[in-house]
């Protein structure tokens, strides 16, 4: 996944950041493997959730800035985008002001 590069990344001269977070769906009643319990524990960018139909992953990205007091989040799921381009949407919607 090429947003990977974006975890934990801030706008220069700004207090905006953005994380990609991986995340893991298991069908109700699925035990987690010991792996992904231990990634569980120890990555902050990755989340497991129950109640999926099948085991599946995916990823969400999120671009999060403030302009004028109000707070925006630009997330998407499953980006085929790079995190610069992610960022580069946001630094649009700054410069547009």
């Amino acid at each position: 996944m090429e947003l990977t590069e974006a975890a934990d990344k801030e706008m220069p001269e700004t207090n905006n950041s953005g994380v990609m977070e991986e995340i893991k769906r298991l069908p109700v009643g699925e035990k987690a493997t010991d792996e992904e319990l231990m990634r569980d524990e120890t990555d902050e960018h990755f989340f497991i959730s129950s109640g999926s139909d099948v085991r599946e992953t995916y990823y969400v990205s999120s671009v999060d800035f403030e302009l004028d007091g109000i707070t925006y989040i630009l997330m998407g799921f499953d980006l085929d985008m790079t995190a610069d381009e992610l960022f580069g949407m946001a630094e649009e919607m700054l410069a547009a002001k």
